[in-house]
Protein backbone atom coordinates (compact mmCIF):
# COMPACT_ATOMS: atom_id res chain seq x y z
CA UNK A 1 0.00 0.00 0.00
CA UNK A 2 1.58 3.22 -0.96
CA UNK A 3 1.89 6.31 1.32
CA UNK A 4 -1.01 8.32 -0.18
CA UNK A 5 -3.52 4.62 0.41
CA UNK A 6 -2.17 4.36 3.77
CA UNK A 7 -3.56 8.25 4.37
CA UNK A 8 -6.33 7.42 2.41
CA UNK A 9 -7.34 4.53 4.41
CA UNK A 10 -6.63 6.31 8.21
CA UNK A 11 -8.62 8.99 6.78
CA UNK A 12 -11.51 6.78 6.05
CA UNK A 13 -10.66 4.89 9.26
CA UNK A 14 -11.29 8.43 11.61
CA UNK A 15 -14.54 9.28 9.41
CA UNK A 16 -15.73 5.99 10.12
CA UNK A 17 -15.18 6.47 13.86
CA UNK A 18 -16.55 9.74 14.10
CA UNK A 19 -19.60 8.61 13.05
CA UNK A 20 -19.73 5.83 15.08
CA UNK A 21 -19.43 7.54 18.29
CA UNK A 22 -21.97 10.48 17.28
CA UNK A 23 -24.74 7.67 16.31
CA UNK A 24 -23.49 6.50 19.57
CA UNK A 25 -23.63 9.67 21.65
CA UNK A 26 -26.89 10.99 19.76
CA UNK A 27 -28.78 7.95 21.53
CA UNK A 28 -27.47 9.30 24.63
CA UNK A 29 -28.73 13.17 24.25
CA UNK A 30 -25.70 14.63 21.92
CA UNK A 31 -26.16 17.97 20.46
CA UNK A 32 -29.68 17.91 22.46
CA UNK A 33 -28.36 17.94 26.20
CA UNK A 34 -25.37 20.78 26.62
CA UNK A 35 -25.98 21.56 30.00
CA UNK A 36 -27.51 19.27 32.39
CA UNK A 37 -26.34 21.07 35.61
CA UNK A 38 -28.89 23.57 35.94
CA UNK A 39 -31.71 21.41 35.91
CA UNK A 40 -29.91 19.06 38.30
CA UNK A 41 -29.48 21.69 40.38
CA UNK A 42 -33.52 22.06 40.36
CA UNK A 43 -33.66 18.51 41.19
CA UNK A 44 -31.26 18.67 44.04
CA UNK A 45 -33.71 20.88 45.84
CA UNK A 46 -36.22 17.95 46.17
CA UNK A 47 -33.28 15.95 47.88
CA UNK A 48 -30.30 13.79 47.73
CA UNK A 49 -32.38 11.04 45.64
CA UNK A 50 -35.55 11.33 43.51
CA UNK A 51 -37.55 8.97 42.11
CA UNK A 52 -37.11 9.76 38.13
CA UNK A 53 -36.03 8.56 35.27
CA UNK A 54 -33.17 10.97 34.26
CA UNK A 55 -32.95 9.87 30.78
CA UNK A 56 -36.72 10.33 30.62
CA UNK A 57 -36.56 13.38 32.74
CA UNK A 58 -33.96 14.99 30.04
CA UNK A 59 -36.36 13.39 27.12
CA UNK A 60 -34.05 11.05 26.04
CA UNK A 61 -35.28 7.36 25.44
CA UNK A 62 -33.21 4.46 26.94
CA UNK A 63 -30.53 3.04 25.31
CA UNK A 64 -30.55 -0.62 24.07
CA UNK A 65 -30.00 -3.03 27.01
CA UNK A 66 -30.84 0.19 29.57
CA UNK A 67 -32.33 -1.51 32.91
CA UNK A 68 -36.30 -0.56 32.90
CA UNK A 69 -38.33 -0.95 36.40
CA UNK A 70 -41.64 0.43 37.60
CA UNK A 71 -39.65 2.52 40.16
CA UNK A 72 -36.74 4.76 38.91
CA UNK A 73 -34.48 6.42 41.24
CA UNK A 74 -31.68 9.29 40.75
CA UNK A 75 -29.22 9.83 43.20
CA UNK A 76 -27.82 12.94 43.09
CA UNK A 77 -25.99 13.91 46.72
CA UNK A 78 -22.54 12.97 47.03
CA UNK A 79 -22.83 10.66 49.82
CA UNK A 80 -26.10 9.17 48.18
CA UNK A 81 -23.97 8.54 45.06
CA UNK A 82 -21.64 6.86 47.57
CA UNK A 83 -23.73 4.63 49.37
CA UNK A 84 -24.58 3.23 46.37
CA UNK A 85 -21.52 2.26 45.01
CA UNK A 86 -19.96 1.14 48.03
CA UNK A 87 -23.23 -1.64 48.98
CA UNK A 88 -22.69 -4.00 45.90
CA UNK A 89 -24.69 -6.30 47.37
CA UNK A 90 -27.90 -3.98 48.11
CA UNK A 91 -27.03 -2.22 44.77
CA UNK A 92 -26.11 -5.26 42.18
CA UNK A 93 -24.58 -4.58 38.85
CA UNK A 94 -25.17 -7.75 38.30
CA UNK A 95 -28.56 -7.43 37.58
CA UNK A 96 -28.31 -4.55 35.20
CA UNK A 97 -25.80 -6.00 32.97
CA UNK A 98 -27.65 -9.17 31.43
CA UNK A 99 -28.26 -7.35 28.10
CA UNK A 100 -24.52 -6.73 27.99
CA UNK A 101 -23.34 -9.93 29.70
CA UNK A 102 -25.09 -12.00 26.76
CA UNK A 103 -23.05 -9.98 24.42
CA UNK A 104 -19.37 -9.83 25.88
CA UNK A 105 -19.92 -12.86 28.12
CA UNK A 106 -17.76 -12.83 31.33
CA UNK A 107 -17.36 -9.03 32.69
CA UNK A 108 -16.28 -7.52 35.73
CA UNK A 109 -18.50 -4.32 35.22
CA UNK A 110 -21.46 -6.75 35.63
CA UNK A 111 -20.35 -8.89 38.47
CA UNK A 112 -21.45 -8.70 41.95
CA UNK A 113 -19.22 -10.50 45.01
CA UNK A 114 -17.53 -12.43 45.64
CA UNK A 115 -17.51 -13.89 41.61
CA UNK A 116 -16.46 -10.14 40.91
CA UNK A 117 -13.74 -10.25 43.32
CA UNK A 118 -12.01 -13.03 42.46
CA UNK A 119 -11.79 -11.87 38.68
CA UNK A 120 -10.89 -8.88 39.49
CA UNK A 121 -8.10 -9.91 41.15
CA UNK A 122 -6.48 -11.84 38.63
CA UNK A 123 -6.49 -8.19 36.25
CA UNK A 124 -5.25 -5.85 39.47
CA UNK A 125 -1.88 -6.38 39.10
CA UNK A 126 -1.69 -5.07 35.32
CA UNK A 127 -3.14 -1.68 36.66
CA UNK A 128 -1.75 -1.38 39.83
CA UNK A 129 0.41 1.84 40.72
CA UNK A 130 4.00 0.36 40.58
CA UNK A 131 3.16 -1.06 37.14
CA UNK A 132 2.65 2.06 35.62
CA UNK A 133 6.12 3.14 34.73
CA UNK A 134 6.05 -0.02 32.52
CA UNK A 135 3.27 0.90 30.90
CA UNK A 136 4.74 4.18 30.43
CA UNK A 137 7.75 3.25 29.12
CA UNK A 138 7.04 0.08 26.93
CA UNK A 139 3.64 1.31 25.38
CA UNK A 140 2.94 4.83 26.24
CA UNK A 141 5.57 7.29 25.23
CA UNK A 142 6.45 5.84 21.75
CA UNK A 143 2.69 5.91 21.08
CA UNK A 144 2.49 9.64 22.38
CA UNK A 145 5.91 10.02 20.57
CA UNK A 146 4.88 8.34 17.19
CA UNK A 147 1.27 10.25 16.66
CA UNK A 148 2.95 13.60 17.71
CA UNK A 149 5.32 13.97 15.03
CA UNK A 150 2.49 12.67 12.39
CA UNK A 151 0.92 16.26 13.48
CA UNK A 152 1.86 19.36 11.16
CA UNK A 153 4.80 21.49 12.87
CA UNK A 154 2.18 24.62 11.74
CA UNK A 155 -1.35 25.41 11.02
CA UNK A 156 -4.85 24.26 11.85
CA UNK A 157 -5.11 20.28 13.17
CA UNK A 158 -8.48 18.70 15.08
CA UNK A 159 -6.46 17.78 18.10
CA UNK A 160 -9.94 15.39 18.97
CA UNK A 161 -9.71 12.87 16.51
CA UNK A 162 -5.97 13.51 15.20
CA UNK A 163 -4.36 12.94 19.33
CA UNK A 164 -7.04 12.33 21.91
CA UNK A 165 -8.92 9.86 20.15
CA UNK A 166 -6.16 7.94 19.36
CA UNK A 167 -3.09 7.15 22.66
CA UNK A 168 -5.93 5.48 24.81
CA UNK A 169 -6.94 2.79 22.32
CA UNK A 170 -3.29 2.46 21.01
CA UNK A 171 -2.11 2.23 24.38
CA UNK A 172 -4.36 -0.78 25.46
CA UNK A 173 -4.08 -2.28 22.30
CA UNK A 174 -0.35 -2.33 22.92
CA UNK A 175 -0.50 -3.89 26.01
CA UNK A 176 -2.67 -6.67 24.94
CA UNK A 177 0.16 -7.36 22.26
CA UNK A 178 -1.64 -6.03 19.30
CA UNK A 179 0.46 -3.87 16.87
CA UNK A 180 0.09 -0.38 17.10
CA UNK A 181 -0.48 0.47 13.70
CA UNK A 182 -3.43 -2.45 13.96
CA UNK A 183 -5.05 -0.55 16.73
CA UNK A 184 -7.00 2.32 15.09
CA UNK A 185 -9.57 -0.36 13.79
CA UNK A 186 -10.10 -1.23 17.77
CA UNK A 187 -11.71 2.55 18.02
CA UNK A 188 -14.59 1.80 15.80
CA UNK A 189 -15.39 -1.98 17.06
CA UNK A 190 -15.47 -0.68 20.56
CA UNK A 191 -17.65 2.04 19.15
CA UNK A 192 -20.13 -0.41 17.49
CA UNK A 193 -20.02 -2.80 20.22
CA UNK A 194 -21.23 0.16 22.67
CA UNK A 195 -23.80 1.17 20.86
CA UNK A 196 -22.39 3.51 18.06
CA UNK A 197 -23.80 1.16 15.09
CA UNK A 198 -26.83 -1.51 14.73
CA UNK A 199 -27.47 -4.68 16.08
CA UNK A 200 -25.50 -6.38 12.93
CA UNK A 201 -22.51 -4.23 13.24
CA UNK A 202 -22.02 -4.79 17.08
CA UNK A 203 -22.27 -8.55 16.80
CA UNK A 204 -19.65 -8.06 13.63
CA UNK A 205 -17.38 -6.18 15.92
CA UNK A 206 -17.34 -8.27 18.31
CA UNK A 207 -16.53 -10.70 16.13
CA UNK A 208 -13.80 -8.72 14.63
CA UNK A 209 -11.97 -8.20 17.96
CA UNK A 210 -12.13 -11.80 19.31
CA UNK A 211 -10.35 -13.23 15.78
CA UNK A 212 -7.78 -10.49 16.39
CA UNK A 213 -7.25 -11.35 19.77
CA UNK A 214 -7.58 -15.24 19.82
CA UNK A 215 -4.52 -16.00 18.33
CA UNK A 216 -2.91 -13.93 20.63
CA UNK A 217 -4.28 -16.04 23.44
CA UNK A 218 -3.10 -18.89 22.19
CA UNK A 219 0.29 -17.81 21.37
CA UNK A 220 0.46 -17.24 25.40
CA UNK A 221 -1.13 -19.99 26.18
CA UNK A 222 1.90 -22.15 24.18
CA UNK A 223 4.53 -19.85 25.17
CA UNK A 224 3.71 -19.02 29.06
CA UNK A 225 4.42 -15.51 28.11
CA UNK A 226 2.87 -13.41 30.75
CA UNK A 227 4.53 -10.48 29.66
CA UNK A 228 1.60 -8.26 28.34
CA UNK A 229 -2.40 -8.46 30.16
CA UNK A 230 -3.30 -10.69 27.80
CA UNK A 231 -0.35 -12.99 29.06
CA UNK A 232 -1.23 -12.38 32.63
CA UNK A 233 -4.46 -13.15 32.24
CA UNK A 234 -3.82 -16.31 30.24
CA UNK A 235 -1.89 -17.52 33.11
CA UNK A 236 -4.52 -16.75 35.73
CA UNK A 237 -6.78 -19.77 37.36
CA UNK A 238 -9.99 -18.83 39.00
CA UNK A 239 -12.17 -21.25 40.96
CA UNK A 240 -15.51 -22.41 40.20
CA UNK A 241 -18.97 -22.94 42.14
CA UNK A 242 -17.39 -26.24 43.31
CA UNK A 243 -13.92 -24.44 44.43
CA UNK A 244 -11.60 -26.45 41.88
CA UNK A 245 -9.26 -24.18 39.68
CA UNK A 246 -9.06 -23.77 36.42
CA UNK A 247 -7.06 -21.19 33.89
CA UNK A 248 -9.61 -18.83 32.67
CA UNK A 249 -11.30 -19.79 29.22
CA UNK A 250 -11.17 -18.09 26.23
CA UNK A 251 -14.65 -16.48 26.71
CA UNK A 252 -13.78 -14.98 30.23
CA UNK A 253 -10.27 -13.47 28.83
CA UNK A 254 -12.12 -11.86 25.83
CA UNK A 255 -15.25 -10.61 28.18
CA UNK A 256 -12.04 -9.06 30.14
CA UNK A 257 -10.49 -7.52 26.79
CA UNK A 258 -14.36 -6.06 25.83
CA UNK A 259 -14.56 -4.19 28.78
CA UNK A 260 -10.47 -2.73 28.91
CA UNK A 261 -11.15 -1.85 25.33
CA UNK A 262 -14.15 -0.07 25.81
CA UNK A 263 -13.06 2.21 29.29
CA UNK A 264 -9.24 2.82 27.44
CA UNK A 265 -10.80 3.76 23.96
CA UNK A 266 -14.14 6.19 25.44
CA UNK A 267 -13.42 7.75 28.47
CA UNK A 268 -9.92 8.57 28.97
CA UNK A 269 -9.91 10.45 25.59
CA UNK A 270 -13.11 12.11 26.25
CA UNK A 271 -11.68 13.05 29.58
CA UNK A 272 -8.60 14.56 28.00
CA UNK A 273 -10.45 16.15 25.04
CA UNK A 274 -12.22 18.57 27.89
CA UNK A 275 -8.91 19.03 29.80
CA UNK A 276 -7.15 20.39 26.66
CA UNK A 277 -10.29 22.51 25.77
CA UNK A 278 -10.34 23.79 29.19
CA UNK A 279 -6.06 24.82 29.34
CA UNK A 280 -6.44 25.89 25.60
CA UNK A 281 -8.96 28.11 26.49
CA UNK A 282 -7.76 29.46 29.64
CA UNK A 283 -3.71 30.50 27.89
CA UNK A 284 -3.14 31.22 31.38
CA UNK A 285 -3.44 27.33 32.31
CA UNK A 286 -1.44 26.53 29.64
CA UNK A 287 1.65 29.17 30.92
CA UNK A 288 1.34 28.11 33.95
CA UNK A 289 1.84 24.24 33.36
CA UNK A 290 4.47 25.23 31.33
CA UNK A 291 6.03 26.61 34.20
CA UNK A 292 5.37 24.05 36.88
CA UNK A 293 4.86 20.49 34.83
CA UNK A 294 3.53 19.39 38.44
CA UNK A 295 0.41 21.66 37.97
CA UNK A 296 -0.71 19.04 35.70
CA UNK A 297 -1.80 17.17 38.51
CA UNK A 298 -4.75 19.22 40.08
CA UNK A 299 -5.50 19.88 36.31
CA UNK A 300 -6.41 16.39 35.46
CA UNK A 301 -7.96 16.00 38.96
CA UNK A 302 -10.16 18.83 38.70
CA UNK A 303 -10.68 18.29 35.21
CA UNK A 304 -12.33 14.56 36.45
CA UNK A 305 -14.64 16.25 38.91
CA UNK A 306 -15.78 18.66 36.71
CA UNK A 307 -16.72 17.17 33.94
CA UNK A 308 -16.38 13.37 33.90
CA UNK A 309 -17.42 11.87 30.95
CA UNK A 310 -19.62 9.10 31.93
CA UNK A 311 -22.69 11.27 33.71
CA UNK A 312 -24.47 8.22 35.68
CA UNK A 313 -24.21 4.46 36.56
CA UNK A 314 -27.22 2.03 37.30
CA UNK A 315 -27.74 -0.12 39.32
CA UNK A 316 -30.44 -2.57 40.80
CA UNK A 317 -31.74 -2.52 44.06
CA UNK A 318 -31.94 -6.43 45.50
CA UNK A 319 -33.99 -5.70 48.66
CA UNK A 320 -35.99 -3.12 50.63
CA UNK A 321 -33.65 -0.44 51.04
CA UNK A 322 -33.29 3.18 52.29
CA UNK A 323 -30.48 6.32 50.99
CA UNK A 324 -30.42 9.44 52.16
CA UNK A 325 -33.82 9.14 53.89
CA UNK A 326 -35.66 7.79 50.78
CA UNK A 327 -37.54 4.49 50.76
CA UNK A 328 -36.44 2.44 47.39
CA UNK A 329 -38.19 -1.04 46.68
CA UNK A 330 -36.75 -3.82 45.57
CA UNK A 331 -36.24 -4.12 42.04
CA UNK A 332 -35.83 -0.50 41.53
CA UNK A 333 -33.34 0.65 39.29
CA UNK A 334 -31.10 3.00 40.46
CA UNK A 335 -29.28 5.72 38.69
CA UNK A 336 -25.69 6.97 41.21
CA UNK A 337 -25.15 10.18 38.95
CA UNK A 338 -21.51 10.71 39.06
CA UNK A 339 -21.28 14.10 37.62
CA UNK A 340 -24.31 15.27 40.39
CA UNK A 341 -22.24 13.98 43.02
CA UNK A 342 -19.13 15.93 41.95
CA UNK A 343 -20.78 19.11 41.79
CA UNK A 344 -22.53 18.71 45.34
CA UNK A 345 -22.53 22.11 46.88
CA UNK A 346 -22.39 20.99 50.05
CA UNK A 347 -19.09 19.21 49.20
CA UNK A 348 -17.32 22.05 46.90
CA UNK A 349 -17.47 25.46 47.08
CA UNK A 350 -18.82 27.10 43.54
CA UNK A 351 -18.86 23.54 42.37
CA UNK A 352 -19.93 24.89 39.05
CA UNK A 353 -16.66 26.23 38.24
CA UNK A 354 -13.44 24.45 37.02
CA UNK A 355 -10.64 25.28 39.37
CA UNK A 356 -7.90 23.23 39.74
CA UNK A 357 -6.56 25.61 43.14
CA UNK A 358 -9.31 24.53 44.99
CA UNK A 359 -8.90 22.02 47.67
CA UNK A 360 -8.34 18.77 46.59
CA UNK A 361 -11.15 16.04 47.91
CA UNK A 362 -11.79 12.97 46.84
CA UNK A 363 -14.66 12.90 43.56
CA UNK A 364 -16.67 10.02 42.08
CA UNK A 365 -16.11 10.05 38.45
CA UNK A 366 -14.17 6.75 38.85
CA UNK A 367 -16.97 5.13 40.95
CA UNK A 368 -16.43 4.07 44.40
CA UNK A 369 -16.31 0.96 46.46
CA UNK A 370 -15.87 -2.62 45.06
CA UNK A 371 -16.40 -1.68 41.36
CA UNK A 372 -13.98 1.51 41.91
CA UNK A 373 -12.22 1.89 37.98
CA UNK A 374 -9.24 -0.73 37.91
CA UNK A 375 -7.69 1.78 35.08
CA UNK A 376 -7.77 4.91 37.17
CA UNK A 377 -3.97 4.66 37.77
CA UNK A 378 -3.60 4.20 34.33
CA UNK A 379 -6.26 7.29 32.91
CA UNK A 380 -4.56 9.64 35.27
CA UNK A 381 -0.72 8.43 33.90
CA UNK A 382 -2.05 8.79 30.33
CA UNK A 383 -4.05 12.07 30.49
CA UNK A 384 -0.72 13.73 32.89
CA UNK A 385 1.79 12.38 29.53
CA UNK A 386 -0.11 13.27 27.05
CA UNK A 387 -0.61 16.58 27.86
CA UNK A 388 3.09 17.41 28.84
CA UNK A 389 4.15 15.72 25.49
CA UNK A 390 1.82 18.03 23.70
CA UNK A 391 2.97 21.36 24.99
CA UNK A 392 6.84 19.79 24.48
CA UNK A 393 5.88 19.39 20.85
CA UNK A 394 4.61 23.35 20.43
CA UNK A 395 5.19 26.78 20.94
CA UNK A 396 1.46 27.39 20.77
CA UNK A 397 -1.70 26.34 20.84
CA UNK A 398 -5.12 27.66 20.38
CA UNK A 399 -7.99 27.45 19.42
CA UNK A 400 -8.94 27.71 16.22
CA UNK A 401 -10.56 31.12 15.83
CA UNK A 402 -12.17 30.39 12.72
CA UNK A 403 -14.37 26.96 13.53
CA UNK A 404 -17.09 26.91 16.61
CA UNK A 405 -16.42 26.77 20.23
CA UNK A 406 -16.02 22.71 20.96
CA UNK A 407 -19.12 22.13 23.44
CA UNK A 408 -19.90 19.43 25.44
CA UNK A 409 -23.22 17.65 25.03
CA UNK A 410 -24.61 14.32 25.89
CA UNK A 411 -26.11 12.98 29.00
CA UNK A 412 -25.05 9.39 30.03
CA UNK A 413 -21.99 9.91 27.97
CA UNK A 414 -20.78 13.14 27.58
CA UNK A 415 -18.42 14.53 24.91
CA UNK A 416 -17.41 17.53 22.54
CA UNK A 417 -16.86 16.49 18.70
CA UNK A 418 -13.48 17.94 17.81
CA UNK A 419 -10.70 20.01 19.06
CA UNK A 420 -10.18 22.30 15.98
CA UNK A 421 -6.75 24.55 17.05
CA UNK A 422 -4.13 25.91 15.18
CA UNK A 423 -0.16 25.18 16.37
CA UNK A 424 2.75 26.66 15.96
Amino acid sequence: MTTTDQQGDRASRHAAVREAELQRNIASGARLVFDPYPVIDELREHGAVVEIDVSAHFGIAPMPGQPTSEHTFTAIGYDAVEQVFRDNVTFSSAAVGSVVAQKWGANILFMDEPEHRTYRALAQPAFAIKTMQSWEDRWLQPILTDLLAALPDEGRTDLYHEYCALFPVKTIASAFGIAPDDAERYHEWVLHMSGGGTPDQAIEAVQHIADSLRPIIEDRRATGNDDDVIGLLAGSEVADAAGTMHRLTETEILGFAYLMLTAGAGTTYRTFGFLLREVIANQELLARVRRDPDFVVPLVEETLRWSPPVLFFDRMAMVDTEVAGVRIPAGSVVSAMVGAANRDPARWDRPHEFDPDRERLPHVAFGNGPHFCIGNQLARMELRNALTALLDRYDSIELDPEEPYPETSGLRFRQIEGLPVVVG
